[in-house]
């Protein structure tokens, strides 16, 4: 199903563990449908007692209030576990209005790179 060009029903997400950070890959919608898929990698994620867990967003072509819900929760969980959650990459605008308007901008560390991530927890 698409919506203004937008698949709403696939994500994709994999993951990849370095320098104790992991770093998940999404692509595709962060919706009600598929936020509760991403809530269980990231809660995965941090059962491994990890520094970080980092959500590259580039390839996330939406997002609903169910999904800005999972990333409130991922730095809630990050803050019980003395660890921190950022959020890689290039932010779509719409994505990027949603966290404005919701006043969270500013909730998440934000990375442009890989290397930069990764060089910010050494």
């Amino acid at each position: 199903m698409k919506s203004n060009g937008i698949n709403l029903l696939s994500l994709n997400i994999s993951s990849e563990l370095r320098k104790n950070i992991v770093i998940i890959t999404v692509s595709g919608p962060v919706n009600a449908a598929q936020s509760p898929r991403l809530r269980e990698a990231i809660g995965e994620a941090f059962k491994k007692d990890v520094q970080a867990v980092i959500i590259d967003m580039n390839g996330v072509d939406y997002m609903d209030s169910s999904g800005l819900a999972t990333f409130v929760e991922a730095v809630q969980k990050a803050e019980e576990r003395g660890a921190k959650f950022a959020i890689l990459g290039n932010v779509r605008e719409r994505i990027q209005h949603l966290f404005e308007i919701t006043r969270l901008e500013g909730l998440f560390l934000r990375f442009q790179s890989k290397e930069e991530a990764l060089n910010a927890f050494d």
